[in-house]
């Protein structure tokens, strides 16, 4: 896996995956495999691995907004994209924990970008300075925001952070015992749109948020994930879920991040 994305890489621009003309969301998989990049050369401190995951985070520092966010193409003039900023946050927070060579400065602008993204009454904004009715209903960004914003060194114990906590308490996963068991897309009487309202992106960082903020918050919300994400799992091994996302994904997305959720 290590050797695939060191191949994937340009070893020029520090960038994985293809040319941007031909992937939109590539930012999302830049973000992801500098992550697992600089998690393995700290874990390994392989000199090889330090290079590689170096210049992964150096393209992320390049990339990032004047506001200190980051989007779909790395264009540092555009907009602040919350949900895909999060995988920077995380890759740069793993170079930080493995010695690699991260700005202050880049983390300080990303909590800056956090903080006006989100709303006192406890919602965030998909695009940091941007109106948007439909921010109300995304609770996982709540999640995104409760997790970044303490890993970027936000006091978990702030009014906004106990709002935001709250708000992903009020609106727990739903999930039924029958939903893990040997559900298949197309299947009859499978429940569908019921099962499209469990997200397993919300739950991977609701359940980072939480466990940072600890207390009894997380007390309650760890109960609650472990019911619900166990209970998800197929008898095949795998996670099967049915949200727009995981449509697109498939079961490789969903499962890896129902496994990182069980690991928090």
């Amino acid at each position: 896996g290590l050797r695939y994305l060191a191949k994937a890489q340009d070893p020029e621009t520090g960038r994985f995956g293809p040319h941007e003309s031909e992937q939109m969301h590539f930012m999302y998989n830049h973000g992801m495999a500098t992550l697992a990049m600089a998690e393995a050369a700290g874990m390994s401190d392989d000199p090889h691995l330090r290079v590689i995951a170096q210049k992964g985070i150096d393209f992320i520092v390049k990339a990032q907004t004047s506001a200190g966010g980051w989007n779909y193409r790395a264009n540092p003039a555009g907009d602040d994209d919350t949900s895909v900023s999060a995988w920077q946050v995380q890759a740069l927070a793993a170079g930080r924990e493995a010695g690699l060579k991260v700005p202050d400065e880049a983390l300080k602008k990303a909590l800056s970008m956090y903080r006006s993204a989100t709303e006192p009454a406890g919602f965030v904004r998909y695009i940091a300075g941007r109106q948007d009715k439909e921010d109300l209903n995304r609770s996982s960004l709540c999640g995104v925001a409760l997790m970044t914003r303490q890993l970027l060194g936000e006091d978990p114990k702030t009014a906004v952070m106990g709002k935001l906590s709250a708000r992903l308490l009020s609106s727990p996963p739903l999930a039924k015992v029958e939903w893990g068991k040997d559900w298949r897309p197309g299947k009859p009487n499978n429940d569908d749109n019921s099962r499209a309202e469990y997200d397993p992106y919300k739950m991977y960082f609701a359940t980072y948020g939480m466990f940072f903020r600890g207390g009894k918050d997380w007390e309650a919300w760890r109960e609650i994930m472990k019911k619900s994400v166990i209970s998800m799992q197929s008898l095949d091994g795998c996670w099967w879920t049915n949200d727009v996302y995981s449509q697109s994904g498939g079961i490789m997305y969903s499962t890896a991040l129902s496994i990182l959720t069980l690991q928090v």
